[in-house]
């Protein structure tokens, strides 16, 4: 979806009510989840250690690519920018 969105394949306008209804829902989305590690804690309560320490490294990892990704794509459209300013 976001190479689309990048090569103007899909228009923002055109994902922005489902987009913007996500986005208002998202803590909704988290409720099945929740509960399935509440139901099921007895299961997992002898591996939580390892899962705390997952949970903690893919969360600093998404931090990052999220940063570096947003930063890209900040130069990128400050490239397109420049490009189309000196055209004019």
């Amino acid at each position: 979806m976001l190479l689309f969105l990048i090569l103007k394949v899909i228009k923002v306008e055109k994902i922005k009510q489902v987009s913007d209804f996500f986005t208002q829902n998202i803590a909704f989305f988290f409720i099945p989840s929740t509960v399935a590690l509440m139901v099921n804690y007895k299961v997992i309560e002898n591996s939580i250690a390892g899962a705390l320490v997952a949970i903690v490294l893919t969360n600093i990892l998404v931090f990052f690519v999220t940063g570096f990704t947003a930063e890209w794509l900040l130069r990128l459209k400050n490239k397109r920018k420049g490009k189309s300013d000196g055209n004019s």
